[in-house]
C-alpha cells in the first residue's frame, strides 16, 4: 500500500514537472513569436479598410505571428483632438506591445502614430495605402522604414476619359473638374492630381470642399464648365462650419448623382457601392499584400528595411454601376465591363 502510494506521488510530481515545463515553452513560444501590429486609419465600417486587411491576410495568414489590429477611426472623426488622442493611443500600443513590425496604413496612421519610430532599433515600419510623400513623415532619412505609396492610376483615368468622350461622339478636348474633401488622403490624392501632366485631357480645376454647401456649390458650378466631374476622397465633409457631423457618404453621392448632368467617376471603389457611375480604383488588395510581404522580409528574411526598395500602385481595378450608366447614356467600351465584372465589381 504505502510502495502504491510512493508510485502515485511520484507520478504525480513527474506530471507537475512536465507540465511545468510545457507551460514554460508555450509562454516562451508565446513571447519570442513575431509580433505585427496592422495600424489601420480608419475602422471596418469602411470597404477600403476591409479590402486592404483582405491583401494582408493573404500575405500573413499562413505565418505563425502574433497579428494584432488596431483601428484609429479617424475617418468618421476627422476632428484635431480626437485625432491627437488617436494617435497618442496607437503611439501607446506600440511602445506598450513592442511590435517587431507595424504595418501603418494610410496617411493618418503615419502622421499621428508611425513617424514617432522613425530610426527606432527596436521597431520596424512598413507603410501602405500613403498618398502623400515619404518626406512628409521623414520616412526618406528613417532606416527601419519601407513600404507601398498608394498613388492613382492617372493614365487608366486618363485613357478611360479619353474613350468615353470619343464614344460620345465628342470632337473637342475633355475638359475635367476635381473635387475632394479637406483631409490628409485628399490633400496627398489632389497633390498628385496637380502634378500630373492630363493632356490632351483638360483639368480645369481641383477644388476642395469642407461642408455639404461647399461640396454642393462645387458640383453645380462644374455644369457647363467640364464633361467630367472627378471625385477622390468625400469622407469628412461636414454638415456645415457649425454643425461639425460628418455627413454620410451615401447621401452625397447620391444628391451629386442627382443633381448633376457630368459623367461622374472616383479612383476608388468605395465611391461606385456608394451608389456612383464608376470608378477606375486603386487596388486595395495590392497595398495590403505588398506590406504583408514587406513584413514577412523583415521577420523570416532578415531583411533591413533600407534593402526593400519603396514601391508604388501598380495594380487597378474597374468598378461600374450600371444604372447610373443608363441614366445618363453611356455605353463605354466593352472592355471595362467584362473587367467589372471578372473581379465581382459590377454593380446592377
Amino acid at each position: 500500500m504505502f510502495n502504491k502510494e510512493k508510485k502515485l506521488n511520484y507520478e504525480h510530481v513527474l506530471l507537475l514537472i512536465f507540465l511545468f515545463y510545457v507551460a514554460v515553452f508555450l509562454i516562451t513560444y508565446a513571447v519570442n513569436k513575431p509580433r505585427v501590429l496592422i495600424l489601420h486609419s480608419y475602422a471596418t465600417d469602411y470597404a477600403w479598410v476591409r479590402d486592404v486587411s483582405v491583401g494582408v491576410k493573404r500575405a500573413l495568414d499562413k505565418k505563425s505571428y502574433s497579428m494584432r489590429w488596431h483601428y484609429m477611426d479617424t475617418k468618421r472623426h476627422p476632428y484635431k483632438e480626437y485625432m491627437e488622442r488617436a494617435g497618442a493611443t496607437a503611439r501607446n500600443i506600440i511602445r506598450e506591445w513592442e511590435p517587431h513590425v507595424v504595418i501603418a496604413i494610410d496617411d493618418d496612421a503615419q502622421k499621428f502614430a508611425a513617424q514617432y519610430f522613425n530610426n527606432d532599433p527596436f521597431i520596424k515600419v512598413v507603410y501602405a495605402g500613403v498618398g502623400s510623400e515619404p518626406k512628409d513623415y521623414g520616412y526618406d532619412q528613417a532606416r527601419n522604414v519601407t513600404g507601398i505609396l498608394e498613388r492613382m492610376p492617372l493614365d487608366a483615368i486618363k485613357d478611360f476619359v479619353i474613350k468615353v468622350q470619343e464614344n460620345l461622339g465628342y470632337k473637342n478636348m475633355p475638359k475635367v473638374i476635381h473635387v475632394t474633401d479637406v483631409s490628409s488622403a485628399g490633400e496627398g490624392n489632389r497633390n498628385s492630381l496637380l502634378g500630373y501632366d492630363f493632356k490632351p485631357v483638360e483639368l480645369i480645376e481641383s477644388i476642395q470642399a469642407f461642408t455639404f454647401d461647399d461640396w454642393k456649390e462645387a458640383v453645380k458650378g462644374a455644369e457647363g464648365r467640364a464633361d467630367f466631374l472627378m471625385f477622390t476622397n468625400y469622407h469628412t465633409i461636414r454638415y456645415s462650419r457649425e454643425d461639425q457631423r460628418i455627413v454620410p457618404p451615401k447621401e452625397i453621392i447620391d444628391w451629386t448623382e442627382q443633381n448633376t448632368s457630368l459623367l461622374t467617376f472616383n479612383a476608388w471603389g468605395f465611391f461606385v457601392m456608394d451608389g456612383g457611375m464608376m470608378s477606375i480604383g486603386v487596388s486595395p488588395y495590392e497595398q495590403g499584400e505588398v506590406a504583408g510581404k514587406m513584413a514577412i522580409d523583415l521577420i523570416d528574411n532578415k531583411k533591413n528595411p533600407r534593402d526593400i526598395p519603396v514601391q508604388k500602385t501598380q495594380q487597378f481595378i474597374v468598378y461600374l454601376r450600371s444604372a447610373r450608366l443608363k441614366e445618363k447614356g453611356i455605353k463605354l467600351p466593352q472592355i471595362y465591363e467584362a473587367f467589372a465584372r471578372a473581379t465581382n465589381n459590377y454593380y446592377e
